[in-house]
């Protein structure tokens, strides 16, 4: 009775199982991040019009390798994948969206369903492509921007529970309002540092959530192209998994720095990426 109520009590994780073949590595992957996390996984299936509630729950069925029947929901529905999911969604308090759970080519792009789910929910968004055998270390993006807390606090929470590294990345791309004060945007971290301006707060307040909660982490400044400096830092290092904040959608401050990279993030990386939105319950 207890483990039920304790079970039940769990913040949810939506996984969106499709009709194409299940990837393992990918299944094994998320519940890594779900079970770190300590989310309660909810599959869900989208049945295609005409098919048999049968085949829908065979296609469930064959996640029981991963998932004991006690560890997660079945849940099947009818309709538009899209449309269902993003209902599903508004029904209950999840706090994260999974998609990539079929296998696909490394080459692949991501498909279109996985990129209009990860830009319209209104929730974390975890894509996976191509995830790693082991979950050793992860890069946390930052705009230096309000809302970069909570991807920077999701990030840093999933060290610690992980017992991973952590390297949180800024790059320097222009000269907005935040750098007033700061000589050279050609300087170094360390020179940004010792600096008094909103750039070096935020840095620091990063890398004191670090300290504080235990994980090993660096900061890494870089100038450039935001998306083609993410990409760089990932082929310098080996991540298993890439966090960028994003806000709501459909909202105006959607146009900050973070809001426009993401979407250009999910056509071009082929790594692991949650895409961190506000939705800490009340």
């Amino acid at each position: 009775m207890d483990q039920s109520n304790n079970s039940e009590a769990k913040p949810l994780a939506l996984f969106g199982i499709g009709n194409r073949p299940l990837d393992e590595n990918a299944l094994a992957y998320s519940k890594t991040i779900t079970s770190t996390l300590g989310l309660r996984p909810v599959l869900l299936h989208v049945a295609k019009k005409g098919s048999s509630r049968a085949e829908a729950e065979a296609i469930l069925d064959d996640i029981k390798d991963q998932f004991r029947e006690d560890e997660a929901d079945h849940l099947i529905l009818r309709g538009s994948p899209k449309a269902e999911i993003l209902r599903e969604l508004e029904r209950k308090n999840y706090r994260l969206l999974i998609v990539g759970s079929s296998f696909r080519e490394a080459d692949q792009p991501i498909p279109s369903l996985s990129r209009e789910l990860a830009l319209r929910s209104k929730i974390s968004v975890l894509i996976v492509r191509n995830p790693p055998q082991r979950f050793q270390q992860i890069l946390i993006c930052t705009g230096a921007h309000t809302i970069s807390l909570d991807s920077i606090a999701w990030g840093i929470q999933l060290a610690k529970s992980a017992h991973v590294k952590a390297t949180i990345l800024h790059v320097a791309s222009g000269a907005p309002a935040m750098y007033t004060g700061l000589a050279a945007l050609e300087e170094g971290l360390s020179e940004v540092l010792e600096r008094d301006h909103t750039l070096a707060q935020h840095l620091r307040q990063s890398a004191s959530m670090a300290e504080e909660s235990g994980v090993e982490a660096r900061i890494e400044f870089r100038h450039g192209m935001v998306l083609e400096e993410i990409l760089r830092s990932c082929e310098m290092d080996v991540y298993d998994l890439v966090v960028i904040g994003a806000p709501l959608p459909l909202i105006r401050i959607e146009q900050l720095l973070m809001g426009r990279v993401a979407p250009k993030l999910l056509a071009s990386c082929k790594f692991p990426i949650v895409i961190v939105r506000n939705n800490r319950s009340s």
